[in-house]
């Protein structure tokens, strides 16, 4: 099965930018809470410096990769040398990037750092057990984000050692170029931000014990580009060993990679644009960042991972359709409101609502190809809805993302212990200014439940969304524990299942099961264009 379009979510991006909502965010500034002591952890090799927390301790900004400039431009990750001491105490640099909600605009490229954060020593009979590791991967469409936005200190409580990263975004992350093909062996290129992730996955395995951590039980995590990157590495064969569970938070929101002779192409052309007339990768490597930024954006409003035949041997539902990826436990979800922030910053907040009038032009604009656009129309009418905005939103988050999310249970469940879920809280703390109907739970808004984030301190939590988040964080601690989200205490999670496809909905007060989502989301509509 086939997409029928992919969200072009760097187009929210770049519209966001256009209206001046997307400012550079300052995060936290340590990803940590203020320092009261220093910390250290020797892992044979490197003594690693950090701070002392309420919680345990922070180690901050750790190269897990060289810094890939100059020769190791548009290279696989290479070895840090660190030393004998590292001082972990501030965070590493972003990679590079254009400001936005998910990022800090950064031109740096010496960004291949990432952080842990690792619970108070326990006592008592289980004082020397290794503790469950979880590996996340920011979202932003892999163009922006950085790991010091996301301040897990909610897991860490849960006794998991949390392991946050950076990787290469934009084209710096995944160019395709024959260039730079040539210089390899298997004649591959694109991909470098994939590799990253894998190098930062092998020095958890190398490095995570000494931090408390277990590398024999990893749960690789990630929402939106994170997530699609969770799927990825599911299939990437440089991936097996490196992690044992895989939680995909709103991460199927495209079901076909391009080759990398087809983004080869667009390569080529960005290469004309930046000035590469030659088409050589000793000028390519020469390009000030800046440039790159400047006009990255002007040859294709995504970078994509590519099946390139090496890191990616195939289509990534292929190969999950197929059973050919990392059997283990997966978790996979997505919000009942993912469309919400496209309609709001393409329509709603640049002045152009949607309306009874230009409805089915909003339905083409949001991507939905012109002869299916009418049926589209057709099957979301205004008159189910209170507001044309709101009609768009489902309609977009079913075509996008929800749909393609139950189908990535379904092929996974053929396989593997597969939990889904629905997250569905009404009112999570906004990302975005007012707008004339409400915001639902859109996309990404379920991240703060799991982690602090910026957004997250804006409003403090009901109690109805307090016992959400403690369901949640239950949920999750399990689940990267034994492969089952399952604990006493919260509603019980069932499998999800090809002949029960059943999800869990994650609304304030209590999480429920629900069999609804199929009809729900008009999953049969959109099924039903699609390619098998």
């Amino acid at each position: 099965m086939k997409d029928l379009f992919n969200v072009k979510l760097r187009l929210l991006t770049a519209t966001l930018l256009s209206i001046g909502l997307l400012h550079a965010s300052p995060g936290f500034a340590n990803g940590v809470d203020t320092p009261a002591t220093q910390a250290s952890v020797n892992t044979g090799t490197t003594l690693y410096n950090g701070i002392s927390t309420d919680y345990g301790a922070s180690f901050v900004g750790i190269p897990y990769a060289a810094a890939p400039v100059d020769a190791l431009r548009w290279q696989p990750p290479q070895p840090a040398v660190i030393g004998s001491e590292f001082d972990a105490t501030v965070a590493g640099a972003a990679c590079p990037q254009i400001a936005s909600p998910y990022g800090v605009g950064s031109e740096n490229e010496d960004c291949l750092s990432l952080n842990v954060y690792k619970p108070k020593p326990r006592q008592g009979k289980n004082a020397q057990q290794k503790l469950p590791v979880v590996v996340w991967m920011h979202g932003g469409s892999l163009t922006s984000g950085v790991s010091s936005l996301y301040d897990p200190v909610k897991l860490v409580k849960r006794n998991l050692v949390v392991v946050t990263i950076n990787y290469r975004l934009g084209a710096l992350g995944y160019l395709s170029h024959p260039a730079l093909a040539a210089e390899t062996e298997a004649g591959n290129s694109g991909n470098y931000g994939l590799m990253d992730q894998q190098a930062a996955l092998r020095w958890v395995r190398d490095n995570i014990a000494a931090f408390g951590g277990d590398p024999d039980n990893v749960t690789l995590s990630g929402q939106s580009a994170g997530g699609y990157s969770v799927l990825a590495n599911l299939v990437s064969p440089a991936s097996a060993g490196l992690f044992h569970k895989a939680i995909v938070q709103s991460g199927v929101y495209t079901l076909e990679e391009p080759t990398q002779q087809q983004w080869e192409v667009a390569g080529s052309a960005l290469a004309v644009a930046m000035g590469c007339e030659d088409q050589s990768a000793e000028c390519l490597r020469n390009l000030e960042v800046a440039t790159i930024l400047e006009n990255q954006g002007s040859i294709a409003t995504q970078y994509p991972i590519v099946v390139d035949g090496a890191t990616i041997p195939q289509q990534i539902t292929n190969a999950i359709s197929t059973g050919e990826f990392h059997h283990m436990p997966v978790m996979n979800g997505s919000t009942s409101d993912e469309f919400s922030l496209y309609v709001a910053a393409l329509n709603e907040l640049v002045g152009n609502p949607v309306t009874e009038e230009n409805y089915l032009q909003s339905i083409i604009g949001a991507g939905i190809p012109e002869v299916i656009a009418p049926l589209a129309q057709a099957e979301y009418p205004l008159s189910d809805y209170a507001s044309p905005g709101l009609a768009l939103i489902a309609l977009g988050t079913d075509a996008a993302f929800a749909c393609n999310a139950q189908a990535m249970s379904f092929w996974l469940a053929a396989f593997v212990p597969t939990y889904a879920y629905e997250f569905a809280d009404p009112e999570p703390a906004p990302l975005l200014p007012p707008i004339s109907f409400p915001y639902g739970a859109y996309h990404g808004s379920d991240v703060q439940y799991i982690m602090q984030t910026p957004n997250s301190l804006v409003t403090e939590k009901t109690k109805p969304q307090q016992a959400l988040e403690h369901q949640m964080l239950s949920y999750w601690a399990s689940f990267a524990r034994h492969g089952n989200p399952n604990v006493n205490l919260a509603p019980y999670w069932f499998r999800f299942k090809t002949s029960l496809p059943v999800m869990q909905s994650l609304k304030p007060w209590l999480a429920y099961p629900t069999l609804n989502f199929h009809q729900k989301h008009h999953c049969e509509f959109w099924y039903g264009f699609a390619e098998s």
